[in-house]
């Protein structure tokens, strides 16, 4: 859900799926020190799509990787998913941190805790340095037709005069960090946090109405949310993600609250 108009001018884009083997010719052209993967298929709850999802994602990434050792590149930056990867915990033991016990349930953050491993592996067998960054949910998007974020929607919403809907469990807090904050963290793992996973985090957690309220005071709007139930069978707990290893080996923390 990119758009070409967002790429930089200075760079040179190659459109093509993860799984083509181009991609090896290419990564042999054009010899990058490092890769910064950030592929994903989104989410569907039907099993073809979880058929889909694994050879995309599975099979996308190894093809990747084996096109990195081939261009013989230094580094690789996975992006993968923070909230979702953790067994339910009581709140009292968050934040949690990269050593907690993991327990994916959706078919995406199943494959990415493979790829994860995908990722290990291909280092240790063939000395590629890596880290790997557990996003918290992250907001910040510019085009309308993409949005994704709770907050984004609400903020959408409110400004045209629209009531939002809330789905779901709106008591689950979760851990939200601002896309410029993930730019720069991205940013310093060119340099730092060899063969590390990290959480990119603010470290506390809201829950959606807490964003809806914040929303509707900065926006001065006097207009109430409509609640509906959810429409995903895999209900969300509340996850909030210490980011204390990311503060250490990257020298990172979020600017923006």
């Amino acid at each position: 859900h990119g758009s070409r108009d967002a790429v930089d001018s200075r760079a040179r884009l190659y459109q093509l799926d993860i799984r083509d083997m181009k991609i090896r010719d290419i990564l042999q052209q054009e010899r990058p020190t490092v890769v910064n993967y950030h592929a994903v298929q989104h989410y569907s709850v039907s099993n073809e799509q979880a058929l889909t999802d694994a050879d995309v994602h599975i099979r996308g990434l190894i093809n990747v990787l084996e096109g990195c050792i081939a261009a013989q590149v230094d580094k690789f930056i996975f992006a993968s998913n923070g909230n979702s990867l953790y067994d339910a915990v009581e709140e009292e033991q968050l934040p949690a941190t990269e050593d907690m016990p993991l327990s994916p349930r959706r078919p995406l953050d199943i494959s990415k805790v493979a790829c994860e491993w995908y990722v290990r592996y291909y280092t240790q067998t063939y000395g590629l340095r890596h880290s790997i960054l557990r996003y918290a949910d992250v907001y910040g998007e510019i085009d309308p037709t993409f949005i994704q974020h709770p907050l984004s929607y609400f903020v959408q919403e409110l400004t045209a005069h629209r009531r939002p809907i809330l789905r779901g469990a709106n008591h689950v807090l979760r851990d939200h960090v601002f896309i410029d904050d993930v730019t720069q963290a991205n940013l310093l793992a060119l340099t730092k946090g060899d063969n590390a996973t990290m959480h990119i985090s603010a470290g506390h957690g809201c829950t959606n109405y807490q964003l809806f309220r914040v929303a509707a005071i900065l926006l001065e709007s006097q207009l109430e949310p409509v609640y509906i139930g959810s429409e995903t069978l895999v209900e969300p707990t509340s996850m909030v993600l210490s980011n204390a290893r990311a503060q250490r080996l990257l020298g990172w923390s979020p600017e923006v609250n």
